[in-house]
């Protein structure tokens, strides 16, 4: 099987299509044929012959979830199963009802072999359709089409209802979908489900280390297994010697003490907002944000003090070890430990354990603390939740013996080196991506296509402008010169219930690009409402309200969900796509975040500040002939994707270190000393 890379396309309403391709309706390709009607004594409690096909058969995202328990009908209600509602390989289903929050409406099944594997008579329920072709079509690729994201959203879109939602099947049935060639759509559904086969492989080991890591965790920080060493090797060994406590059974060897005895609890100093800017100093001035660029150990920051601030601060750095976590406000809720590995300071949201150590291993309790406590237990029931200082000193701790808390530490540490290696990874591409934007979107390098080649060089003439040194062909223009449409959105009452039209929040672009879980709902619009503030693709959503850490930070829409609106409290940059490239666009909003533009454009209050929409219209911009902007685009972008995959599999190790946690720091799994 050969690959090749597509040259003729056709501009069509969903999009760019090949132009062998064609545009069709759902209902010319099927028709929808309801499952059966049954009544809950219809079922049976235990397993029969006929195996029940429900919604909660499927994934949110489509296909068979594994996982849960099977219904079956009674052999009784045999004779009332029609043939039409007995399923054979290759057909395809989709959720046309859904007792939840809208997530499985739409989501598509297909019956495989393992499926019918059991040798059982599958029958599907009145809460599926299944989608029976009218022509000659693939149902595996029509599968993947109705899983895709986009697809997905548009299915969201259509459902109607409150507590029970029901799709609109006249809307569904005209959806838009793509038609291949009959032999492309093979070739297509083999390579993806090839690539389903290997998901599901990986899926089984993960989970497999996953559950070592969780039972590890549990067995080892509760003293069950412990480690010990013998003839140089950590040995694990199974303990039968156990007391009860007050937090439960532990090995007769451990002890159970207060944090308050074995640490001193400190709180952080107040950061006033006229010192804060400085990016290099003696010390990082930890905030809770910067808690988030790192992973167990913390040793930068986006602000920084030196020497002779101190005495104005009226602050003492915390030592080298100081475990920190964030006491005070919504961010609790992450449960972020972290280590400090140089001396630094922390501002008042964020409280220190400054451990004994001759009475505990800081990294014991790191992971003891990570693995076992949750933050939110300990906080105040208040409108802000906190956690005070007596809290925490009262916190009960066990404690294996030095050698043995040293032990467990080291063998959870193992798994976080691997773990940090990514994240060094990323953080190796993420100075290279800032690099190139500070060279390519001021025009010191320069980048030009040659034979087919994308080619570097150095720029040798230059012009000045009021906003700095650019190349002669590149102009100096205001924001508003090359953008449609600048302006904030709907402001309208919101729910997170999963009901009405999706519509950007706020913290929808807190990561600097469009969480679909972080959005919230809206409902009782009107069509023309619905049109004026919904997304088109490049459009760039800019946080000119916030806090001041995260203003300026810009995010764009590709069209992913298919349907969203504009919401207050973010702005809306439409860009003029004959005058600026999208993404080029948005790359130079985040150099100029990164060089603190934003920052010094802003009014600050009290916890916010803003910037005025004049101001950042008439905001000055490099503007590089349009070809240069895209290849700057095409080049950043990816690196970008780079980035994102380190951290996804970062993100597996995680899960990993996780299930060795619970077995580790229960000390149900030990380590000693011999």
């Amino acid at each position: 099987m050969k690959f090749k890379r597509e040259t003729e396309f056709q501009e069509t309403e969903i999009g760019k299509i090949p132009r062998e391709w064609k545009v069709v309706y759902l209902s010319e390709l099927f028709e929808f044929h309801r499952g059966l009607s049954y009544r809950k004594n219809n079922l049976s409690p235990t397993q029969t012959s006929i195996r029940f096909v429900t919604i909660n058969d499927l994934k949110k995202e489509g296909g068979w979830k594994r996982e849960g328990e099977s219904a079956y009908l009674s052999e009784e209600f045999k004779d009332k199963i029609e043939k039409k509602h007995i399923l054979k390989v290759g057909d395809l289903l989709i959720a046309i009802t859904d007792m939840g929050k809208g997530f499985i409406i739409g989501a598509p099944l297909y019956i495989n072999e393992d499926i019918r594997s059991q040798g059982e008579t599958l029958v599907y329920s009145m809460d599926l359709v299944k989608l029976q072709p009218k022509k000659q079509v693939n149902a595996l690729f029509y599968f993947y089409q109705l899983s895709w994201s986009k697809i997905r959203e548009i299915m969201k879109s259509l459902a109607r209802g409150t507590n029970v939602l029901h799709l609109d099947l006249n809307l569904a049935q005209r959806i838009k979908l793509v038609e291949p060639p009959l032999n492309e759509q093979v070739k297509i559904a083999e390579i993806l489900s090839t690539v389903d086969r290997a998901i599901e492989v990986v899926d089984a080991g993960v989970a497999r280390l996953e559950g070592l890591k969780k039972a590890l965790m549990r067995e080892l920080l509760t003293g069950r297994i412990r480690v010990r060493e013998e003839n140089g090797k950590t040995v694990f060994y199974r303990e039968t010697d156990f007391q009860e406590t007050e937090i439960g059974r532990i090995p007769k060897e451990w002890k159970v003490m207060r944090l308050g005895d074995i640490s001193r609890i400190v709180s952080g100093y107040t950061f006033p907002s006229e010192m804060q800017g400085k990016t290099d100093g003696k010390y990082p001035f930890i905030k809770v944000n910067d808690m988030n660029s790192s992973y167990k150990y913390i040793d930068n920051a986006e602000n920084y003090v030196d020497e002779i601030d101190l005495p104005i601060l009226k602050a003492r750095p915390f030592p080298v070890g100081t475990i920190i976590f964030p006491k005070i406000g919504m961010a609790i809720r992450l449960n972020k430990f972290r280590i400090l590995k140089r001396e630094a300071l922390f501002d008042n949201n964020i409280a220190g354990i400054i451990v004994y150590n001759e009475k505990a291993h800081n990294e014991y309790l790191y992971y003891y603390l990570q693995g076992r406590i949750d933050l939110m237990s300990l906080a105040g029931m208040t409108t802000v939740p906190s956690i005070t200082k007596t809290t925490l000193e009262k916190l009960l701790i066990p404690l294996p013996p030095l050698k043995e808390q040293e032990k467990i530490a080291k063998t959870l540490s193992t798994i976080d080196r691997t773990i940090e290696l990514y994240y060094e990874e990323k953080a190796k591409f993420e100075k290279l991506k800032r690099g190139l934007m500070d060279l390519l979107l001021t025009g010191r390098i320069r980048v030009r296509e040659e034979n087919s080649k994308t080619v570097f060089y150095r720029e040798t003439e230059f012009q000045e402008t009021e906003i700095g040194r650019i190349p002669k062909e590149w102009r100096a223009v205001r924001l508003e010169n090359v953008l449609l449409l600048l302006r904030n959105g709907l402001n309208a009452k919101q729910n997170k219930d999963g009901i009405g039209y999706p519509i950007t929040r706020i913290e929808t672009i807190s990561e600097e690009k469009i969480d679909v879980s972080k959005v919230g709902y809206v409902s009782g619009l009107t069509g023309v409402e619905v049109e004026k503030y919904r997304l088109i693709e490049g459009d760039i959503l800019f946080s000119h309200i916030n806090s001041l850490e995260h203003i300026g930070k810009a995010a764009i829409y590709e069209g992913v969900p298919e349907l969203l609106l504009h919401g207050v409290n973010l702005l809306l940059l439409r860009p003029d796509k004959k005058k600026v490239h999208p993404k080029f666009l948005l790359y130079l909003l985040h150099l100029y975040r990164e060089r603190k533009v934003f920052w010094a454009m802003a009014k600050r209050a009290v916890n916010q500040a803003s910037i005025n929409q004049t101001e950042l219209k008439n905001m000055k911009i490099f503007l590089p002939p349009l070809n240069e902007q895209m290849r700057i685009a095409e080049i950043l972008s990816i690196v970008d994707r780079a980035i994102e995959l380190y951290y996804e599999e970062r993100t597996r190790l995680d899960r990993l270190k996780r299930g060795l946690m619970d077995l580790l720091l229960t000390g149900r799994v030990r380590v000693v000393e011999e």
